[in-house]
């Protein structure tokens, strides 16, 4: 535990030989530099320093006698502080960041993402900010089952379509699916027969189109995991509208 304590302060911004004196003072109580230093494992050439730092940092006190002796009387108080502190320099560092645009190109709307990590924080991120539909077109479904626990969350707030070649598939979800038709399948087939030169030898697991305004393939490229993220309203709405009408059996 006492190594979590110090991995914690050393996040809230101290040093590793300040995080373990700290420690130590909170540990002995009112004590010395030497006990200090016997207990924390700071070399007893770098004390001083270190408490030096940790009486301007505010979190611990000093009692000026031969010797001096240090204390911390309510450590909840300094690290709460600390948080505070924190928290406040990740919101300025975050609206730095947010509203810096140096000369650069505008963003490409099209974006690939070659791990499986950049793929799942993407998915993630978009589906998060859907603010009314998501409509996922399944190829296979055991690469769409791998972030049904995500879609399952989506659900409680926007709205969800699934189109999928067979809903036993998806047996214990609670997801309504839609299964691809009759046409659609001709569709499909008839689009290799006629268009070999479109085969791009990615295996797609499925598709989602995102408010009609963003879209996402995540699948497979060369064995390896591929993510295709593009951001055309007006591709994405003709994309949604058309295989919504292929499938739609009234026609």
């Amino acid at each position: 535990m006492e190594e979590t304590a110090i991995e914690t302060l050393k996040t809230l911004g101290l040093t590793e030989y300040e995080a373990k004196a700290y420690v130590a003072v909170v540990g002995l109580g009112m004590s010395t530099a030497r006990e200090i230093h016997e207990k924390s494992g700071v070399p007893q050439g770098r004390i001083y320093s270190v408490l030096s730092s940790l009486v301007q940092k505010g979190y611990v006190e000093i009692q000026d006698g031969k010797p001096a002796y240090y204390h911390s009387d309510n450590p909840g108080v300094v690290i709460n502080q600390a948080r505070v502190h924190l928290k406040e320099a990740i919101e300025e560092t975050e609206n730095y960041l947010n509203n810096l645009h140096y000369d650069t190109k505008p963003p490409s709307p099209f974006w690939t993402i070659h791990s499986e990590w950049g793929i799942k924080s993407r998915f993630k991120t978009l589906i998060q900010n859907a603010e009314k539909e998501i409509i996922f077109f399944v190829s296979d479904p055991k690469v769409f089952l791998k972030y049904v626990n995500d879609i399952k969350k989506a659900k409680r707030k926007v709205d969800i379509e699934i189109y999928a070649e067979d809903k036993n598939d998806f047996a214990g979800t609670n997801l309504r699916i839609n299964e691809f038709n009759e046409r659609t399948h001709r569709f499909g087939e008839e689009m290799k027969i006629r268009s070999p030169d479109l085969e791009t030898g990615i295996d797609v697991g499925f598709f989602a189109i995102i408010d009609e305004s963003s879209g996402l393939l995540v699948g497979r490229l060369d064995e390896k995991p591929f993510g295709n993220l593009f951001r055309m309203p007006g591709f994405c709405f003709m994309l949604k509208s058309f295989m919504q009408t292929l499938n739609d059996n009234k026609y």
